[in-house]
């Protein structure tokens, strides 16, 4: 009986391993079959290739089977460089095409495209693309076709540009928004603010008396660096930047503190694409002299 038990335990031994380097053979047929079926469409899958290849070859190192594919791995490799400077290419006209369709002009060149407020971030390696809006992420890991990317655009631009706007109710808002940021910061009438710490008074501002009365998530409004940055542009737009007698001022960032999340946000414009405001503040004339 112990015999014959020391005999299981040695075939286990022997049994395992063969299993392990089934598993691991397994795989490896996976991933060849799987370059395989990509290669029928070298161009549209030359990104995915790319990232299939080095994890085929790390696999491969220490086999029997290195030395007979390792040279086809590197000749696929070498030809997908030049599939991939296609796919590049054809990417990008596809893009231009089915934005220009429903006539919205589109501009720039790999990696970035931009249209309106908004730009595109291109990951070719990722398969995702990102979008931005005055600057701000606000959409990612879009999945890598010229129709998503377009319906992405749609979805903010309505969210954002498409919200109502009236620019009375926004610049009282505004100012009332800038009375409690100075409060707050123990500053005096006139003074300049930063930016951020007023926008964060105009957020709760903007909230509803369910949010007031029962401040949960579920009831939270949302207000975004993005809608505030726009919201600055239509009012501009509008020309209706004075209330109460006094004047809406913003200071345009310098290099130290442009980008900086915490110190400065991207306002659009309609002709020079834009500043980095770091200040606001409301003056009478008489205090701008």
């Amino acid at each position: 009986m112990t015999e014959m038990k020391e005999f299981e335990i040695s075939l286990n031994n022997f049994i395992e391993p063969l299993k392990q380097k089934k598993k691991g053979i397994d795989s490896f047929i996976k991933e060849l079959e799987l370059l395989k079926k990509l290669l029928k469409e070298p161009v549209k899958n030359a990104f995915l290739v790319s990232h299939l290849i080095p994890k085929i070859e790390s696999e491969l190192i220490g086999t029997e089977y290195y030395e007979a594919l390792s040279s086809i791995l590197v000749s696929v490799h070498e030809d997908n460089k030049k599939n991939q400077e296609e796919f590049i290419y054809v990417f990008g006209k596809e893009l231009k095409e089915v934005f220009e369709k429903e006539g919205i002009a589109i501009t720039g060149n790999y990696p970035d495209f931009s249209v309106k407020f908004c730009h595109f971030k291109i990951d070719f390696k990722s398969g995702n693309a990102s979008l931005y809006f005055a600057r701000e992420l606000v959409k990612s890991k879009i999945k890598l076709t010229a129709k998503n990317i377009l319906n992405a655009y749609k979805e903010i631009d309505k969210e954002i540009v498409g919200r109502p706007f009236n620019g009375n109710e926004f610049i009282k808002l505004l100012y009332d928004a800038y009375q409690r940021a100075l409060l707050l910061s123990g500053m005096e009438q006139s003074k300049r603010l930063n930016i951020v710490s007023v926008l964060k008074e105009l957020a709760l501002l903007m909230q509803s008396t369910s949010f007031i009365k029962d401040p949960r998530k579920e009831n939270y409004r949302s207000y975004s660096r993005a809608y505030f940055s726009y919201d600055l542009f239509r009012l501009k737009q509008s020309n209706m930047l004075e209330y109460n007698g006094k004047r809406l001022h913003l200071g345009t960032a310098t290099i130290d503190y442009a980008d900086k999340d915490n110190h400065s946000i991207f306002i659009v414009d309609e002709f020079s694409g834009g500043n980095y405001i770091m200040s606001l503040s409301f003056m009478a004339p008489s205090e701008t002299k």
